[in-house]
């Protein structure tokens, strides 16, 4: 290249204008400048020795507009030429991490923090950013110093007092999350993301006794309701601003106090509705159902972050869009997760369209909307933020969820609550905002995983062979204090039982747990330490090694193992000891035992749960003999068309003959409720005659 003829006050006038255009927005004009400069000064060294400084800055700028321009692979080559030039150029280091924290690189994203530290150990921000790092990292305690020195740094740092509520809830330290965040509310009284949060840590992970369940149950209440009155009568503006929030804090926790949250959810889904209607409005506006003809097919979207290795894929999903007659239905899909793996390639296979990427809430809502969908199902809400925000919107006439969280969204946008016939309690409507559409049998059609047990021996896991193992491998946040008393009881009569418990994450919620067994086998004169064992987290093939160990499987009061048994206890045939209780998700176990024809476990009582579970434990011919039953009947669990084929009728009546639920209730889909014993032959036979 020609060297260039320009002087250095010409050269530093260009830089100069092309900083302006992109201060003031005019992002494409400064783009034409700065390649000009390149153009001019393809390296440092071809620059005058009195701008040779202004080099790195020219590149680090640069690197900024074309973030700005969505352009972050390249604006990352620009901050890492400008850091070989300057390496103590600050700028550039907490640009280039903030792109790496954003794309989920989160080793170099915490690199080029660090880097930034080892230069000035003082900045606030990077300590946030690195606190962010390692909570998404889950290195916890990391991220609560690096919050805490971003704090000392910056006292009125109200970002991160707030992250800082964030993490310590999640470790199960309330009291000081709630200290937090009212501390970010001091400085900030308007800060939407700290309102949310104090309102949703009034619930806790878990409880220490019933008596904490109904007090915080009581705060949550009177915040959530203080929170919806604010947005109510704040400006247009505010709750738009509050729609950011939506989805990122959910009352997560409150369907494991074993209560009917419907009124509460009403509260919370209306809320998040209402902010999220202010700030798309465009995409919340009823959509009229435009009936296709009887060639046309029906169009019928799945939203949910669950297309990989998730119980919420395993169980609705696979089964469902594996086994839909694609002769009446067209199905796109809708991946808001960035997880991938083989059953991510297999959704996107059994999908007309499967969309997957890192859209804004607009994006999706266009690309959904633009699909012309008549019905929209989600398999969970509640659980990550896009669906619950996606969920909010009106981007199809009719939409559904399905419980991969078992609770009511509470969100008036959802129309139709899928559920499972044999699950749901006879007054099953009283827990739901949505209307209730029950599936027959299991309301899947579920095809077990294989997963290779790993073997290993009892003394493995600490325990005599001559033991009798219960498997209680429920997340410790699902075992209500009411209910802690029937380890010791069984314990008090069979001396020889163990109970197999799996730790949590956070060691104030296993403490939590501990003090609440140990006082209730202090009350029968026992100790819980010679009666219980943890283990940590384990992964698959080693989960499924430990249930090949268990004797009996004891099915948690209150919220039923769904997953678990399908997938890990009845591939080892484990006798299953349940007691259904008034919810929905304390059902599970329930159906799936009717659907074997194994009713002589499941309990009637607290009292009648003790004695089959010790009874399973004494005798073991008794117990074998309850293995060898499930072991005969599992099978009538799996591949079940059933509630495929009532979904196919549901969705035409209320697409093709749009009536009201009670006038769908009698039409096919609703006989085969009311003969789900019966298979597609018999089914077909049955109707014909009838």
């Amino acid at each position: 290249m020609t060297q260039s003829t320009l002087t250095e006050i010409e050269i530093k006038s260009l830089i100069k204008n092309a900083a302006q255009k992109h201060q003031s927005g005019q992002l494409q004009e400064a783009k034409l400048l700065y390649k000009e400069i390149f153009q001019n000064f393809p390296g440092s060294t071809d620059l005058p020795a009195s701008c040779i400084h202004l080099y790195p800055l020219i590149l680090t700028d640069y690197g900024r507009l074309l973030q700005k321009l969505g352009q972050s692979d390249q604006a990352i080559q620009f901050y890492q030429q400008a850091i070989e030039l300057d390496p103590e150029l600050i700028q550039a280091q907490i640009n280039l991490g903030t792109i790496f924290q954003t794309q989920e690189r989160l080793v170099e994203a915490a690199q080029a923090y660090q880097n930034i530290l080892g230069l000035n150990p003082h900045l606030a921000e990077v300590h946030n950013g690195l606190g962010i790092i390692y909570k998404k990292q889950k290195q916890d305690q990391q991220a609560i110093e690096h919050y805490q020195k971003a704090i000392e740094i910056s006292p009125n740092f109200v970002e991160a007092y707030n992250n800082l509520g964030i993490v310590l809830k999640n470790q199960g330290r309330i009291s000081e999350a709630l200290a937090a965040y009212q501390q970010a509310l001091r400085i900030k009284p308007d800060f939407d993301m700290a309102k949310f949060g104090l309102c949703m840590t009034q619930l806790p992970i878990i409880y220490q006794d019933t008596e904490e369940i109904l007090w915080r149950r009581s705060c949550y209440q009177n915040h959530l309701q203080k929170l919806a009155d604010e947005y109510d009568q704040s400006s247009l503006d505010q709750q738009s601003r509050g729609a950011n929030i939506v989805g990122t804090m959910q009352p997560f926790y409150l369907a494991y106090q074993g209560l009917n949250d419907r009124e509460l959810q009403h509260i919370y889904g209306s809320l998040i509705c209402q902010l999220m209607a202010v700030r798309y409005p465009n995409w919340s506006q009823p959509i009229p159902l435009l009936k296709p003809d009887q060639y046309q097919k029906i169009r019928v979207g799945f939203v949910s972050s669950c297309f990989y290795h998730h119980s919420v894929w395993k169980i609705p999903i696979k089964g469902w869009i594996e086994n839909i007659d694609r002769e009446q239905f067209e199905l796109f899909g809708y991946h808001t997760n960035s997880k991938q793996d083989q059953e991510t390639v297999e959704a996107a296979q059994a999908f007309v369209q499967f969309t997957q990427g890192t859209f804004s809430v607009d994006q999706w809502a266009e690309k959904i909307h633009n699909d012309q969908l008549h019905v929209l199902i989600f398999p969970e809400i509640g659980m990550e933020p896009l669906p619950v925000q996606i969920a909010c919107l009106k981007l199809a006439p009719i939409q559904m969820v399905f419980g991969g969280h078992p609770e009511t969204t509470g969100l008036p946008t959802i129309d139709y609550h899928l559920t499972s016939d044999l699950m749901e309690p006879k007054n099953g409507q009283d827990h739901y905002t949505e209307t209730l559409v029950r599936l027959p049998n299991l309301g899947v059609c579920y095809t077990p995983l294989k997963t290779q047990p790993r073997n290993i021996k009892k003394k493995d896991i600490g325990m005599p062979e001559n033991q009798v193992m219960f498997w209680c491998c429920q997340s410790l946040f699902k075992y209500l204090p009411q209910h802690d008393d029937i380890f010791p009881q069984i314990a008090q009569r069979l001396d020889k039982g163990r109970f197999v418990f799996i730790r949590h994450d956070s060691e104030v919620v296993n403490q939590i747990f501990y003090t609440r067994l140990e006082l209730a086998f202090q009350k029968y004169n026992l100790s819980h330490e010679k009666y219980c064992i943890f283990l940590p987290r384990l992964k698959a093939r080693m989960f499924a090694g430990v249930t090949a160990l268990a004797d009996v499987f004891l099915d948690n009061i209150g919220w039923s193992g769904n997953n678990t048994i399908m997938e890990s206890t009845l591939y080892n045939n484990v006798p299953i000891v349940t007691w259904p209780g008034t919810l929905m998700r304390s059902r599970h176990a329930k159906a799936i035992l009717d659907v074997m024809g194994i009713v002589e476990t499941i309990a009637s009582s607290k009292a009648d749960y003790i004695e089959i579970a010790i009874r399973l434990g004494e005798d073991s011919a008794y117990r074998r003999s309850i293995s060898e039953k499930v072991n005969h009947s599992k099978h009538k669990l799996y591949n079940d068309l059933t509630p495929v084929r009532a979904l196919e009728d549901f969705l035409n009546q209320v697409v093709r003959q749009p009536k009201s639920l009670p006038d769908w209730q009698h039409s096919e889909a609703r006989v085969r409720l009311n003969k789900p014993q019966l298979n597609e032959s018999e089914f077909n036979q049955w109707k014909f005659n009838d």
